[in-house]
């Protein structure tokens, strides 16, 4: 693993409008230490199955201005039995 230790995959509520200009105002924050996360790149493209059916992904990658931990924002994807979607 780099310096980092690693991916931690973080859910988040909202569009992935709302997750981009929350990493860009360094208003999401590392569920590690509490700090800012930066905007650090795309996960792979991805199919979720949802309610309506299947929906094609790309999770936003952060990483902790504090610790250098990398996260994967992934969407809370509503109207699912758990409020997720399942990859």
């Amino acid at each position: 693993m780099g310096a980092g230790g690693g991916t931690t995959v973080m859910t988040v509520r909202g569009s992935a409008e709302s997750v981009e200009a929350r990493l860009a105002a360094g208003r999401l924050r590392s569920p590690c230490c509490s700090a800012a996360l930066a905007r650090w790149g795309w996960a792979r493209r991805r199919v979720v199955a949802v309610p309506a059916g299947p929906e094609e992904f790309c999770p936003r990658r952060g990483k902790c201005r504090h610790c250098g931990k990398r996260m994967c924002c992934c969407l809370r994807f509503c109207g699912s039995d758990a409020g997720m979607a399942r990859w």
